[in-house]
């Protein structure tokens, strides 16, 4: 996750990502790109910037805003989804299936 008002954060990813595929098989985990912050008009990294960077190594990448709970949900249930068809896990019932409860008209402060 970086800080879409803050260009160091971005960076980092980059730097955290190839210390990520020197040390596994990338293929074998669940990546997402997360640019956290999209709610506020000080952004430093476009989306075009980070989907450049996604596209090198294929990627999701997605933008949230935990303040406003915009695309947090979405994020969880794409790793999860991700993790289940990866590792082919299945239940008593023979699969697993995501239920969205996602309540979009109220937005969920992130701290109490």
């Amino acid at each position: 996750m970086y800080d879409l008002t803050q260009k160091k954060t971005f960076n980092n990813i980059k730097h955290w990502f190839n210390d990520i595929i020197d040390n596994i098989e990338i293929n074998k985990v669940a990546i997402i790109i997360v640019g956290n912050k999209s709610d506020l008009s000080s952004r430093q990294i476009t989306k075009e910037s980070c989907d450049k960077f996604c596209e090198q190594y294929n990627l999701k990448s997605i933008e949230t805003s935990c303040l406003k709970n915009t695309n947090v949900d979405e994020t969880f249930n794409f790793l999860i989804e991700k993790i289940i068809k990866e590792n082919n896990y299945k239940n008593s019932y023979g699969s697993f299936s995501i239920i969205n409860k996602t309540n979009k008209s109220k937005a969920k402060k992130c701290c109490f």
